[in-house]
């Protein structure tokens, strides 16, 4: 494992490390940047394959003595590391310059196919994923990039501020549309413990960020003590499933005081206008809802953003089935989430929430955790699996379109 906050990531496993489930698959090919002033590179030829550390590969011929060579570096300073390995036939080396540094390398078997596919791209179903051997440390952000899909979170705030399929748009709004209201983001609620604007230490200032290669996720932590609300340190892990084509998300809120405090975990994703929001529910909204417009049928409320108009307003509502969906017409974007008891969210909130932005600019959607008393140095936690799809066959963007809720629930039926 390996702490940095400026880095080059590459996605390696098939895997998914919350509790929906696991697969596995050979690593794939990696490029790490460790520490502020550090940088690693690797590159292997003809064919061969190298794990770990960071590499690139180039040519796609097939070999018939295949080495895999594996390079890691450790610093513990901020002084310039250098380490490069490089595989030529059947010899591997390691040379670098360290200061406080480590470089190791080993060999064993292994094989990568003349297509260009090597073993760490194939995922649970034997398919090559295209898009895992890419760079993925893009301008601060740091970028998943498999299967069609496209994830990419920044470091100020771990806030997610991109999702969209290959050649397409993205479903969430920008901070061309709100200065601080955009993309995905985590608070704690109740609101009632912060009021407004968001904890900036929670919300928008620099998380640190570790690459697990063996698990394939990017984590991210807040650094800062909140200037109001609970004092609290909240923890964003992101991994890609290419097993189920997903982006599977654990967040989890430590209480960091001295006494125990009651919160929950608050999801708020912020997507493009002009959609239409449908998640599993309740009939009738709850108390504090000014945001009426949203129609229920049978048992499912849906909101079409075009209908109401009036920026400002909020429901809330009880939810069932543990998803909520949005289309703008050519996608289908998926949260789903382990369902809270009826009554389980805190004072003032619901399980679902949407809010009509300023401006109309964006629509938030919003899925709040479990309420409860949080011991000190316990957390309070929320999983969820995101989907992002094409527009379902025969589906239309629609209140109460059958295909379109037939869709959601196929994608998230265990």
């Amino acid at each position: 494992m390996r702490n940095i906050s400026t880095a080059s990531l590459l996605l390696t496993m098939c895997t998914f490390g919350v509790s929906f489930g696991a697969c596995s698959s050979d690593p794939a090919t990696e490029s790490t940047t460790n520490g502020p002033s550090s940088s690693t590179s690797a590159s292997t030829t003809q064919g061969a394959t190298t794990t770990g550390g960071t590499t690139s590969t180039s040519g796609g011929a097939s070999t018939t003595g295949t080495v895999t060579a594996t390079a890691s570096v450790t610093t513990t300073t901020t002084s310039s590391v250098t380490a490069t390995a490089a595989v030529t036939g059947s010899t591997a080396t390691v040379t670098g310059t360290t200061t406080s540094a480590t470089a190791t390398e080993s060999s064993s078997s292994g094989s990568t196919t003349g297509g260009g596919c090597s073993e760490a791209q194939v995922d649970c179903a034997g398919t090559c994923v295209d898009g895992l051997a890419a760079p993925i440390e893009r301008s601060g952000s740091y970028v998943l990039e498999f299967a069609g899909l496209y994830f990419a979170v920044d470091a100020d705030g771990g806030k997610v501020v991109e999702f969209k399929r290959a050649g397409g748009e993205n479903v969430f709004t920008t901070s061309a549309v709100h200065e601080t209201n955009f993309g995905s983001t985590l608070w704690t609620a109740p609101q009632a413990d912060w009021d407004w604007p968001p904890v900036p230490e929670i919300d928008s200032e620099p998380y640190t960020v570790t690459a697990d290669d063996a698990a394939g996720t990017i984590t991210m932590v807040s650094m800062g003590t909140p200037s109001v609300g609970p004092n609290v340190t909240v923890t964003k892990v992101f991994t890609a499933n290419p097993c189920d084509q997903t982006v599977d998300i654990s967040y989890s809120i430590a209480n960091s005081g001295a006494a125990a405090v009651s919160f929950s975990a608050w999801d708020v994703t912020r997507v493009v206008p002009g959609g239409l929001s449908f998640w599993g529910a309740e009939e009738g909204l709850l108390g504090a809802s000014d945001l009426m417009s949203a129609e229920f049928v049978t048992d499912t409320y849906w909101f079409d953003h075009v209908v109401d108009t009036t920026s400002g307003l909020k429901l809330f509502s009880e939810g069932i089935g543990g998803y909520i969906a949005f289309t703008q017409g050519t996608d289908l974007f998926v949260k789903a989430f382990t369902d809270v008891p009826a009554n389980g969210h805190p004072p003032d909130h619901g399980e679902v929430e949407v809010y009509e932005g300023e401006n109309d600019g964006y629509v938030e959607l919003e899925v709040v955790g479990s309420y409860g008393s949080i011991a000190a140095g316990s957390s309070a936690t929320l999983e969820m699996r995101w989907y992002l799809r094409p527009m379902p066959d025969g589906a239309t963007r629609a209140v109460g379109d059958a295909a379109l809720k037939a869709a959601v629930l196929d994608l998230i039926a265990p």
